[in-house]
């Protein structure tokens, strides 16, 4: 978790200071591999600590808090942009990923009570041999394409249509209520004890 908010951090005042265009898409490209770990080790800690339908009961509540996120970050990244353009966003970035990462440094606790020795060669084998993983690896995957493919360009979009960097921070309302719904349906649906097949089903 803290190497990951470091690289982050770091790739963020990289992109804030760059000179150019190159630049900055590299230093977001490194910048999205360092934060990844937010959701990966965020995942794992809740699975060490809980178990079963309490889990997915937990990782709705999460899906809700995190639905907040785009309409937050859209709205003050549109303020932020139209105050001192893509700097102050980067700027931003950079002081949130050192504040998480001195709180975690003192505050995260270990939640895995039990070491384990890891066969990692064996675990990898046994990982892509199990198509349930892959399911999960290309739907995630193309959730996120879709959704941070849109956080990129959609600005640019928006620009051609004539629109500005604040009016495309109120899309994110459309996208965080989206997200709030289906995470309030599926810990609806979890309650009344629907089977994980059927909430799938209702998905697709």
């Amino acid at each position: 978790m803290l190497l990951g908010l470091f690289i982050y951090g770091g790739a963020a005042l990289v992109a804030m200071k760059a000179d150019n265009f190159t630049t900055v898409m590299l230093a977001r490209a490194v910048s999205a591999f360092g934060i990844a770990v937010g959701s990966v080790i965020t995942q794992t800690m809740l699975r060490d600590v809980f178990r079963g339908e309490e889990l997915a009961k937990v990782f709705s509540l999460m899906g809700m808090g995190i639905s907040i996120s785009p309409v937050l970050g859209m709205l003050l990244g549109g303020q932020l942009s139209q105050a001192g353009g893509y700097q102050y966003v980067f700027l931003a970035l950079f002081v949130m990923a050192l504040g998480l990462f001195v709180y975690n440094l003192v505050q995260l606790p270990e939640t895995q009570q039990q070491k384990q020795p890891l066969q990692l060669c064996s675990l990898s084998g046994r990982m892509i041999k199990d198509l349930k993983i892959w399911q999960s690896a290309i739907l995630v995957a193309l959730y996120n394409v879709a959704l941070f493919s849109y956080y990129q360009l959609g600005a640019f979009r928006f620009a051609e249509l004539g629109f500005n960097a604040q009016q495309f921070g109120y899309s994110g309302i459309v996208l965080g209520l989206g997200t709030l719904v289906g995470s309030y349906v599926n810990k609806a649906l979890l309650s009344r004890s629907f089977s994980q097949r059927t909430l799938l089903g209702v998905a697709a």
